[in-house]
């Protein structure tokens, strides 16, 4: 008897489960949840097709359409991400689920452009046009050549900037720098009318006068 006074119930057929077992059993059954949320939300995330809009950022001046001079940023609402089109104009912007979009283009210099899209696919050759009403243009770069008077157009700050080697330029090349200071027509209706008068300058001198030209003209920069 005394060798069975620790173990009173060992003959009682009497089982109780380990401690150590069942935490065990408990750890496995955690590990088991965990993987199954872990492949559940990777395969419903695999399973949610993401779409992309490419597109243009174009300004209509006459007949002519021409990439934006100054920055144009897009911005996508509701998930309010921002895209600046590059020097050429074009954009895009990726990682869309399928939904209505607003999308808003704001750029300075002109009325903010907002339109709605919704978005089933991939989009190809989406085209924000704003239409610029100009002072001047191409159109009276030319009128300007015929009446011998072309000019090159700097846009600058609050006043006019002139340089000691303008007046050289200006006789030797007969065309003259007109400084709008900070009240411009718009650097797109500037650039216009500066390309008529680049290709001009190019027909009549050839290529030399580009080394000597002021190099803030509008356009000028992008045109090399």
């Amino acid at each position: 008897m005394l060798r069975n006074r620790h173990k009173p119930y060992a003959n009682l057929g009497v089982h109780f489960p380990s401690v150590h077992s069942d935490m065990q059993q408990k750890k496995y059954s955690l590990l088991i949840l965990i993987l199954t949320l872990c492949f559940t939300g990777s395969a419903f995330a695999q399973t949610v097709p993401l779409y992309s809009i490419k597109g243009n950022v174009r300004i209509l001046i006459g007949l002519e359409m021409l990439a934006p001079v100054e920055p144009a940023y897009i911005q996508v609402s509701p998930n309010s991400s921002v895209t600046i089109a590059d020097t050429l104009g074009e954009f895009e912007i990726d990682s869309l689920v399928a939904g209505i979009y607003d999308i808003k283009l704001d750029m300075f210099g002109y009325p903010t452009l907002d339109t709605t899209l919704e978005i089933t696919e991939n989009v190809e050759d989406f085209l924000f046009l704003i239409f610029a009403e100009c002072d001047i243009n191409g159109e009276i770069a030319q009128r300007d050549i015929s009446e011998q008077k072309p000019r090159l157009l700097i846009i600058g700050g609050i006043a006019p900037v002139w340089y000691e080697s303008d007046p050289e330029f200006q006789e030797k090349y007969g065309v003259t720098y007109f400084d709008y200071g900070c009240v411009s027509p718009g650097s797109e209706c500037a650039s216009q009318y500066n390309n008529v008068i680049f290709k001009y300058l190019d027909q009549k001198y050839g290529k030399s006068w580009r080394k000597e030209v002021r190099k803030d003209v509008v356009g000028f920069k992008k045109r090399r």
